[in-house]
């Protein structure tokens, strides 16, 4: 019975009070999507930036942090990939500069071991 006192005028007012402020919402979405960088691209910018160097003193495990194993040294915490995890010992040094994907891991023994950082990201076609 309401709907029936409503002019036409006035359906059309608040279909167009509706509508476009949902376009606007539509398009603030597909925008956001279209142009804001991927996730490979904001972890790849965040490894570039990372620049470190020293001893491995310990190691361990975050279990709050679905288990990721860590290097410590000088009390700066390392995260050690899953896939890099048999190269890296207690007492190697590890090194990696800025601008850089470069790891570089310096055994007790005087090898010295190079890890990219590019191979642990997701591979997309």
């Amino acid at each position: 019975m309401i709907g029936k006192n409503i002019s036409v005028r006035d359906r059309i007012i608040i279909g167009v009070a509706i509508a476009v402020p949902l376009m606007f919402l539509v398009g603030f979405i597909l925008h956001s999507i279209i142009s804001s960088p991927g996730t490979v691209e904001i972890i790849q910018k965040d490894n570039l930036m990372k620049h470190f160097n020293g001893k491995i003193d310990s190691m361990y495990f975050d279990e709050e942090n679905h288990n990721v194993k860590y290097a410590v040294s000088n009390k700066v915490r390392f995260p050690i990939f899953r896939n890099w995890e048999p190269y890296i010992e207690m007492g190697d040094s590890l090194s990696k500069i800025e601008n850089s994907f470069k790891l570089e891991i310096y055994k007790k023994n005087g090898s010295k071991i190079i890890l990219d950082y590019r191979d642990n990201y997701k591979k997309s076609k």
